[in-house]
């Protein structure tokens, strides 16, 4: 009995860490979504995780300024597919590349929040991106 209820307790535990790895949400083909930093989402029709990792640069122009330059931002992807395979990309707001190919789907950098406003620095996990996965 003693080892019934030691294996049922491992058993809870490892079901309680399996969810947590898989907390994402599910987002589909041609739909525009948003992700926040350090999160990532699931395409099942593509069995692709895609996670924002991290912004490289940002020199936007601040929303509060006049500049001769929009400026631009580089945001870094991980993209995943069911086999394992994995790919790190780089994508910019202004500049190219604002897509990513990965089997067989293209993944479209629409837009980045919050925008800079020279009175206030962007604390780094308030970052969002707007994206999209479309059929190559």
């Amino acid at each position: 009995m003693r080892a019934f209820i030691i294996l049922l307790l491992f058993s809870t535990t490892m079901i309680g860490c399996f969810d947590a790895l898989t907390d994402y949400d599910e987002v589909l083909l041609d739909n525009e979504f948003d992700l926040k930093i350090n999160h990532f989402v699931f395409i099942p029709s593509k069995g692709i995780h895609i996670e924002f990792k991290n912004v490289e640069g940002d020199s936007r122009c601040p929303i509060d300024r006049i500049c001769i330059w929009e400026g631009n931002a580089v945001v870094v992807l991980e993209l995943k597919n069911s086999a394992g395979d994995k790919r790190m990309v780089k994508l910019n707001t202004n500049l190219d590349p604002k897509n990513a190919e990965f089997y067989e789907t293209i993944i479209s950098l629409r837009g980045l929040s919050p925008y800079p406003q020279s009175s206030e620095p962007i604390n780094p996990g308030d970052y969002v991106v707007r994206l999209i996965a479309m059929n190559k």
